[in-house]
C-alpha cells in the first residue's frame, strides 16, 4: 500500500505467440468514465507513456472510432514518426487501436476500464507487432515492453488520481 492508500497491483496479461506482446493491470482511485475518457483521447500518452514524445489528432472526431493520431515516440534507441487510429470505442469499457508499419513494428493493443472498489482497474494490453529483422529481436522487444508497460500503469494512475 502505498502512503496515498492507493493498494496497486500489477499482475500479467498472457502473451500471444505472435506478438511481442506486453500488459498488465492497475487501480486506479478515478471513476470508470473519467478514466475510459482520458484513455480514449490519445493526445493524452505523452501524460503518462513516457517513451510517447508528442501526440496530436491528426483526423477524425477525438476519441471516436476512426480517430486518426500522430505521434512520436522514442523507444530503444530509435524514433517512430507514424499514426495510429481508434479501431474500438466502447464507452465506458473499451478502447482498440492499431498503428501503421513504421520500420519494423507496427503498435497495435486496447485498453479495459472496468469499475472497482477503488475507482476503476485498468488493463493495458498493447501488443505491437514486429516483421524481419525485428523478430530475431521480439524477446527483448517483449521484456522491455513489459518493464515500460509496468512505468506507464503506475504513471497512468499518479496522472488519473491528480484531478
Amino acid at each position: 500500500m502505498d502512503p496515498g492508500g492507493n493498494d496497486v497491483q500489477f499482475e500479467s496479461v498472457g502473451a500471444r505467440a505472435s506478438h511481442a506482446d506486453r500488459g498488465g493491470q492497475a487501480g486506479a482511485r478515478a471513476a470508470p468514465q473519467d478514466v475510459f475518457a482520458f484513455l480514449a483521447d490519445l493526445e493524452n500518452w505523452p501524460r503518462w507513456q513516457s517513451d510517447m514524445k508528442g501526440t496530436s489528432l491528426a483526423d477524425g472526431p477525438r476519441g471516436e472510432v476512426g480517430a486518426v493520431y500522430r505521434y512520436v515516440s522514442k523507444a530503444m534507441g530509435m524514433t517512430f514518426d507514424s499514426t495510429v487510429r481508434l479501431t474500438r470505442v466502447d464507452a465506458p469499457r473499451e478502447i482498440a487501436f492499431e498503428g501503421t508499419w513504421t520500420g519494423m513494428i507496427r503498435p497495435d493493443g486496447r485498453y479495459l476500464v472496468e469499475p472497482a472498489p477503488e475507482g476503476s482497474r485498468v488493463t493495458l494490453n498493447p501488443h505491437p507487432q514486429v516483421r524481419g529483422i525485428g523478430r530475431l529481436m521480439e524477446p527483448l522487444i517483449a521484456f522491455m515492453g513489459r518493464r515500460l508497460n509496468k512505468e506507464h500503469l503506475e504513471a497512468l494512475r499518479r496522472e488519473l488520481e491528480k484531478a
